[in-house]
């Protein structure tokens, strides 16, 4: 019996700088049934917007609409805006690792960052944010969430946040999503990741503010957790109707 081992795949940060061109890879890589051994490497100007429109899943402004299930594949960020602009209700992103192993960092107002979309309306389900002890994300006016900026509908479910640290200088901040007003976080889990708003900003492990929806079997464990003028929490702080 002859075995054939699996050779890891990388694609250079310069050749995708849109969501289409994303998803277009992750189609080759499903088509070349090496989907798990894919890691994509993102440029510091990667952009959700652009293409031309070839995929059905997404549009022009860098809105995921579709279903796309990664595969397991990885994708290390390098800077840049989030992966996706808006998860539609229509659409779900599945199955996806991230990498982040250095500082991530964005000066100027309104400044808003999640790794994996500025806001959910549709579903997140088994996506992983790695930033082990060397990663961070920060920004200076701005919501910074590991997952999400805005969780406002559908679900995030088996997700999780890894180490590194998140922060903003004026800002809510949150594990996943730095807010939530609607849908539900399931399942989701940060672990040893430092959380910090250190001006006008909440800070929590799952939410930094949560003014509805709902958080159900949350996982926190070895987060540090500060807010110099704000509120903070273990999961989220609660502004409204959140359970």
């Amino acid at each position: 019996v002859t075995q054939t081992a699996t050779v890891p795949i990388t694609v250079k940060a310069k050749s995708i700088t849109n969501l289409q061109m994303f998803i277009e890879r992750i189609e080759e890589a499903r088509t070349e049934g090496t989907l798990t051994s894919t890691t994509i490497e993102l440029p510091i100007n990667y952009f959700p917007e652009g293409g031309q429109g070839v995929t059905n899943i997404s549009d022009a402004d860098g809105n995921l609409t579709g279903v796309l299930d990664c595969g397991g594949a990885t994708v290390i960020l390098k800077g840049g805006d989030p992966l996706i602009n808006t998860i539609e209700s229509t659409a779900s992103l599945q199955s996806l690792n991230i990498k982040i192993e250095k500082e991530i960092s964005f000066q100027g107002a309104g400044l808003n960052y999640g790794t994996v979309a500025v806001e959910n309306k549709g579903n997140i389900i088994n996506c992983h944010v790695n930033m082990d002890n060397t990663g961070s994300i920060t920004t200076s006016k701005g919501i910074v969430g590991g997952i999400v900026v805005t969780q406002s509908g559908g679900m995030i479910q088996n997700c999780s946040v890894t180490g590194g640290s998140i922060s903003s200088t004026n800002g809510n901040v949150g594990g996943i999503a730095g807010t939530q007003s609607g849908g539900t976080i399931q399942n989701c889990s940060v672990t040893g990741v430092k959380i910090s708003s250190y001006s006008n900003g909440n800070a929590g492990g799952i939410a930094g503010t949560q003014s509805g929806g709902t958080i159900t079997n949350p996982s926190v464990s070895d987060n540090r957790i500060s807010a110099s003028n704000g509120k903070t929490d273990d999961i989220a702080v609660e502004q409204g109707d959140g359970t």
